[in-house]
């Protein structure tokens, strides 16, 4: 036939005139070799080019199974090729595929294709969602096999740290950040190992891009660690103690206990304000001066001192109270500094300095009588009190009058009370004698103490005002959706309280609760 009859065959392997046959050299042909340890063709990098052939687990650079390899070649065929691995034992379940770069001569190694059946990957990127199976649910079981059985619908595993090495190892994490405000933020679930030798602790955690975060906490034995506190819509329950590792524990409605409540420092209602006590935990006896037992128990005498004040003699009921009063005309209405509960059956009053003095005492008097009063006081420079010298004699009986004292002159006592009233202070001098100063300015520590005092305050004045609400809620009653939005309202003011910046007191914006 001559060269007529190769004009009717390819010419070469980049020939795709139609109707010529197909070369066998560099086009894709069946082949019947097999690449096998032990064998002429012992690699399966040794298999032809442009071929579909058959490889064993055991020839070098397997994909390590047995599998049809479908091998593709371009720019020449031999130089730069593709081996697509199809496994036989289990009817295609797993695909590999590596590269030939005609460069450097190399193969590179097998990349695994997910397929329908599932497979392994360094990781996932990009996806928009992951959902499994809902007639399946991979490691569901028993609490106690799943340390054992090492599957769920995701799973990380065998993870192990050095000795000594704390490390949060997150398992799920989600970041997210408000349009047009920022304030982006990470919340992640993981286990905090310490390096110890612990089980170590599941965690919470949220922190803001400003580092700003908390971290919630439980470890294998159930003890769970929070940051701050702790609202709770109903109740709270405990099998065991509720443990407070210092702090206090506040509720604004009831705190219900089958059992003992135990307080380390105290339990103390009213916000705080008042110690409870009981026969079995009486007040604690201690020694006191007759001052102090007056004035904690009230036994003897109560009063005001000061240029207008009172004293109770509490035995008796007897009220003695003194003052100056300045005439503004022929009648001039006086207002005591107290009220008498019964009535007034004394009063007298004398000129002194230019000042009417005034001493009324609601006792049983035959007659009025006038005398001379010597008005003077005395000043205990340790305690910054003002004594009146009127009363020396019931203070002595008392056992009051200060050991060490200075005198001062009416017009000096009237100034300093004066200078008070204008917001400074009384401070002794170097001789102990009473002047005033200006009241110094609070300190910055002062200021956030004051305003972290008032954060309590609103705190709990807005869980009081929905007492009843919870108390109705703990007891399994039905909220209206008045009482509901009533109690969403003052959780969400709470947060915005806890969340108030101190730091910037005297200056602070508080929120404000709805009526």
């Amino acid at each position: 036939m001559g060269t007529a009859a190769g004009k009717n065959v390819q010419e070469s392997r980049d020939d795709i005139t139609p109707g010529r046959v197909l070369v066998n050299g560099g086009a894709l042909a069946l082949r019947t070799v097999a690449a096998r340890a032990g064998t002429a063709i012992a690699d399966a990098s040794a298999l032809p080019a442009n071929s579909v052939s058959f490889c064993y687990a055991n020839a070098a650079f397997s994909p390590g199974y047995e599998a049809t390899i479908l091998d593709v070649g371009g720019l020449g065929g031999d130089g730069y090729r593709v081996q697509y691995a199809a496994s036989y034992s289990d009817g295609g379940k797993r695909l590999k595929f590596r590269t030939l770069n005609a460069d450097n001569g190399y193969w590179g190694g097998w990349t695994s294709v997910i397929t329908n059946y599932g497979g392994s990957v360094d990781y996932l990127d990009g996806a928009r969602y992951y959902a499994t199976k809902p007639e399946f649910w991979q490691g569901g079981g028993a609490f106690a096999h799943q340390y054992v059985n090492g599957t769920a619908p995701f799973f990380v595993g065998g993870y192990t740290i050095a000795q000594g090495n704390s490390v949060y190892l997150p398992i799920v994490k989600g970041t997210s950040v408000t349009s047009g405000f920022g304030y982006g933020a990470s919340v992640s679930f993981g286990i905090l190992r310490s390096g110890n030798a612990d089980f170590g602790s599941a965690v919470v955690q949220i922190i803001g891009d400003s580092g700003d975060g908390a971290i919630y906490s439980f470890d294998a034995k159930g003890t769970f660690n929070a940051p701050a506190r702790l609202y709770s819509g109903g109740g709270i329950s405990a099998a065991g103690d509720i443990v407070s590792d210092g702090g206090n524990m506040r509720a604004g409605g009831y705190v219900a206990c089958g059992a003992n409540v135990v307080a380390g420092a105290g339990v103390f209602e009213s916000g705080g304000n008042v110690r409870v006590y009981s026969t079995n935990n009486p007040p604690p006896k201690v020694a006191y001066t007759p001052a102090e037992s007056d004035y904690r128990y009230n036994l003897k005498n109560s009063a005001v001192l000061g240029g207008s004040g009172w004293e109770k003699d509490n035995s008796t009921g007897v009220i003695k109270q003194w003052g100056v009063a300045t005439r503004a005309a022929n009648s001039t209405r006086i207002t005591f500094p107290t009220a008498f509960p019964n009535g007034c059956t004394n009063v007298q009053m004398l000129m002194h300095g230019g000042l009417p003095l005034l001493q009324a005492v609601a006792s049983p008097m035959p007659t009025m009588r006038r005398e001379v009063i010597k008005m003077g006081y005395v000043y205990r420079p340790k305690t910054g009190a003002f004594y009146s010298e009127l009363l020396e004699a019931d203070y002595r009986a008392a056992g009051t009058w200060p050991g060490f004292f200075v005198r001062v002159s009416d017009d000096d006592y009237r100034n300093l009370m004066e200078g008070v009233s204008q917001g400074k202070i009384i401070v002794p001098n170097k001789q102990c004698y009473p002047v005033l100063q200006e009241r110094p300015a609070p300190t910055r520590d002062e200021l956030i103490a004051e305003a972290e005092e008032k954060r309590r305050d609103l705190i709990e004045s807005a869980l009081q005002s929905v007492s009843v609400i919870q108390l109705k809620q703990m007891n399994g009653r039905s909220l209206t959706e008045k009482e509901v939005a009533r109690l969403n309202d003052v959780l969400d003011y709470i947060d915005a309280v806890e969340v108030t910046d101190t730091d910037t007191a005297p200056d602070i914006h508080w929120p404000e609760l709805a009526a």
